[in-house]
Parts: C-alpha cells; structure tokens; sequence
C-alpha cells in the first residue's frame, strides 16, 4: 500500500531551516554524494522521503523513497545519497541507548543494518515528533524515540532489537566528545574525569578495537560532516567548532577519512547550475 508522505516532506522542509536543537537531523541534497568511513555511533533510523540512499561496501543494499533504513552502531559504513525528482532528503534519528531500557535485549547477531517501509503509524508519530520538538522538553523526546523503537516491534520489525550492543567504555567517551567537539581531550584528563587509570582506560579500548585518538578524530570529523550540511558556517568556522588549528588540518583529515573534501560536499547541496 502507498503511504502519502507529502506533509511530512513539507514539515521536513520546514525544520530543516529551523535553528532550534531538534531530536531528529534533517540532510538534503541537489547532487549526489558519496561518502566512505562514517561512522555510526549509535543506534539510528534514517527515513528516506525523497531520492535514495544506496549502501556500499560489504551492505550492498538501496533504501528508496518511502522506506526506512536502521543502523546499528558501525565504525565504518560507506553510502551515497541520490537525488530523485526533488532532490535528496532524509530524516535521521539517534537513538540513545537509554532509549531500550526495559526492552530487554537479545543475543547481538551480526546484522548491520534494516530496511522496511515506512506505513501511516510510522509516518503519523514521525510528524508529531517533528511538531512537537520544538515546544516539548527533552524528556518527552525520549518517550517519542522509545513509542519508535515499540512501534518497529509491534509491525514485526524485532531484529532491530538485537541488533542493539550493550553500552561500552567507548560510548562514554563518545558521549564527552559529542558534547563539546571543539576541546582537546587527551587521555590523561579523559581517564580522571572516568575515575580509571590511564592504563585501564587503554586496555579497555584495545578490547573494543579502538583507540583514544582514533576515537576523537571520528567524532570530530562526523560533526564537522554535520555542520557542512545543516548550517551556512564557513569551513574556516567549522573547523574550530572541531577542536582544529587550521582549515588545511581539518580538510586533510575530512578528505582521508570520508573520501571528499568539505567544499566538494557542501556543493552537493547547490544545484548543478548555481
């Protein structure tokens, strides 16, 4: 059955020039992009309300217009957004791990990622979040992303549940990066604030296949991502919002890591003519 997703692409549309903290993250393109080593930091669904997103490397899959994609945490995963008639355009939810208490958990399968269609209980309760984020307290954004993950269950979509890792030591350092990317952490200070020793700190990475500086890059980087495709700042502003010295720094790292560099991705955003 064809679900008519119209007025939620136009609250999309709206929120996407709003400046207000949003639970959800609205990206949109006019061209395609192409972007490799994202990282996925936790648990997200992604609504594609126009175009497509197809995933690459070992995914190989397409998510098209009217669908939905759920990603479970991933250290690298490389995609392209494909514009259709109207551009580009997806709404992006993160969950926090808070989100599944009282669901209990099952064994963690090997499963990266969902794709399903998107039907009118989905589509009414993703409107009513866009509508009422900005009036609502952060609490009731919480009760909203939990109604999600029932919502998902309830139309048979259970994998995602185990899909979902218990919380880690490497969550809670992405959890002190992501609230303010533009510090300099380092893991002396890191593991004082944790009330571990440096040692420990390391070990418990090395066990989880990360390290303390990778770790920090990857968030810097993402959020710069980020703000290239959600705000009109300079790359020159973006890149002290990252915690780096100089633009050429930030643009080296962004261009390793994601395959393009910060300008060639926010030209995505323009159409071919501008």
């Amino acid at each position: 059955m064809t679900i008519d997703i119209n007025n939620l692409i136009k609250l999309a549309q709206t929120a996407l020039i709003s400046n207000q903290t949003q639970p959800f993250s609205i990206y949109s393109c006019k061209q395609k992009q192409s972007l490799r080593h994202v990282p996925i930091f936790n648990p997200l669904i992604v609504f594609v309300l126009s175009g497509k997103k197809v995933l690459g490397g070992e995914m190989q899959s397409s998510c098209n217009e009217g669908q939905f994609l759920f990603l479970s945490e991933n250290p690298e995963v490389t995609f392209s957004n494909i514009p259709g008639k109207h551009g580009y355009l997806a709404l992006f939810i993160e969950f926090q791990y808070e989100d599944f208490e009282g669901i209990q958990l099952t064994s963690k399968n090997a499963q990266r990622f969902l794709i399903g269609d998107m039907n009118a209980a989905l589509v009414q309760s993703i409107s009513q979040l866009i509508e009422l984020s900005d009036t609502s307290p952060e609490v009731i954004w919480n009760i909203r992303r939990k109604e999600l993950i029932h919502l998902l269950c309830f139309y048979g979509y259970h994998d995602i549940i185990s899909m979902i890792s218990k919380p880690r030591i490497n969550h809670q350092l992405i959890d002190v990066f992501k609230k303010d990317p533009s510090t300099r952490w380092d893991i002396k200070r890191m593991s004082k604030k944790l009330a571990m020793s440096e040692s420990t700190l390391r070990r418990k990475l090395k066990l989880e296949g990360t390290g303390f500086r990778d770790l920090n890059t990857q968030v810097r980087l993402a959020h710069g991502m980020h703000l290239i495709q959600t705000t009109d700042d300079s790359i020159s502003v973006i890149s002290e919002k990252c915690g780096y010295q100089s633009q050429s720094r930030f643009t080296e790292g962004f261009k390793n890591r994601f395959g393009t560099t910060p300008g060639k991705l926010r030209k995505t955003l323009q159409d071919t003519d501008e």
